[in-house]
């Protein structure tokens, strides 16, 4: 379940960054001083919600200190959070796991 929540928002906040580049356009190049707010707002919560859902998938599925760390930063790159979705998948799909201690009981 977890997993499933962390890739609709690693997906949505790439798509967000897209949207706030469109608006970033239309608020510098075309003069509207409004067009970044809502995209603006949007990106920002995914933004928070991304870096939230990648500190629980790090404890929950016990993530390497590297692959922690390579998600957190995901966050700030540029559709960076959709790099990132791409190599679990990857893991995932070749039956790897990234695991340095084993999964944190939930109750």
């Amino acid at each position: 379940m977890l997993r499933n929540v962390f890739k609709v928002v690693a997906i949505a906040e790439g798509f967000s960054w897209l949207a706030l580049l469109v608006a970033m356009f239309f608020k510098w190049v075309l003069g509207h001083d409004e067009a970044v707010a809502i995209p603006g707002m949007i990106h920002g919560w995914l933004f928070i919600a991304y870096v939230v859902v990648a500190i629980a998938m790090w404890r929950a599925h016990g993530w390497s200190m590297r692959t922690g760390i390579i998600a957190l930063i995901g966050s700030v790159i540029p559709l960076g959070t959709w790099y990132v979705e791409y190599h679990l998948g990857q893991l995932e799909r070749d039956g790897k796991t990234d695991r340095a201690t084993p999964p944190v009981a939930t109750a």
